[in-house]
């Protein structure tokens, strides 16, 4: 019965670790809703029974978005390869489709992919399928944005009007930048971190009631969602939640003969060995693996 609870206690907290470590990447990256479709075939067969799997890309995180500092090229075999990526998900059949955002790659170098998957016979592993998580995407309700209304979701594309709309608006913008202030970090405290716009080793930037207003009045003049072009949402392709699907994948992959090993579920192996390490030292059974 002790073995049974401690069991389910460690299957809590790393539901629990878990959930936090993907929350901290939904923060920190931006998000795409994507149509993944996915594709599992055995013997050159569609498989149609439920694959679980892991997607786990290595690499190294860069030092800033885009990857573009000095210290973002490094020589391969100069660096300790790290966990850059994961996707977790079920699929129930063949050419499954899962709706999940897909978070940026743009603040990482990727030097491999693995899968690690789980069907009703055991599990398998295919390592280092791609250099990117997924290879084989296209761009799907470009332009496409939700308004949200009283009376629900409304669909609308940018065309070259609302396009020069939004050009020559944001133009105009840029001598609001007169009433910004530049401070020192010294001088940090001095500002409300409410009204920061930018800030970084040396230099801050600040907003002002004068810089406020300054856009707000220059909106006014640019009403850029009269151009907008209305959509019909029974011609758009949407997410769970009513999101345009703006990336549309596909996952191909075939199971590798003779590597079937009795079910283990795919698993983060340092946070689940660390989890059982922790209660066995507070149980007083010492670390278990």
């Amino acid at each position: 019965m002790l073995m049974n609870n401690v069991w389910l206690i460690q299957c809590f907290l790393a539901a629990l670790i878990l959930s936090a470590i993907v929350s901290g990447h939904a923060d920190a990256n931006a998000y795409r809703p994507t149509l993944t479709t996915v594709y599992f075939e055995k013997d050159h067969v569609p498989f149609n029974e439920s694959v679980r799997f892991a997607i786990t890309c290595y690499g190294y995180r860069c030092e800033n978005w885009g990857c573009t500092a000095l210290g973002d090229n490094r020589i391969p075999g100069t660096y300790t390869q790290e966990e850059v990526f994961s996707f977790f998900a079920t699929c129930p059949g063949y050419g499954c489709r899962i709706f999940e955002p897909h978070p940026s790659t743009n603040d990482m170098r990727i030097d491999y992919c693995s899968l690690e998957g789980e069907t009703g016979s055991g599990n398998f592993v295919i390592p280092r399928y791609s250099k990117v998580p997924f290879p084989d995407c296209v761009i799907a309700g470009e332009n496409i944005s939700v308004v949200n209304e009283v009376s629900g979701k409304k669909y609308v594309r940018m065309n070259s009007r609302s396009y020069s709309c939004v050009h020559d608006r944001g133009q105009d913008k840029t001598r609001c930048d007169r009433h910004l202030i530049t401070f020192d970090r010294a001088d940090e405290k001095k500002y409300n971190a409410s009204d920061l716009i930018r800030l970084n080793q040396t230099h801050g930037i600040v907003s002002t009631p004068a810089y406020t207003e300054c856009l707000s009045v220059i909106d006014r003049q640019f009403d850029c969602d009269q151009f907008l072009e209305p959509m019909n949402s029974t011609s758009l392709v949407l997410d769970d939640r009513g999101n345009v699907v703006s990336q549309a994948c596909s996952l191909r992959f075939s199971l590798p003969a003779g590597n079937q090993t009795p079910v283990v579920p795919p698993r983060h192996p340092d946070l689940i060995t660390a989890i059982s390490c922790w209660l066995g030292w507070f149980l007083g059974e010492g670390c278990t693996s």
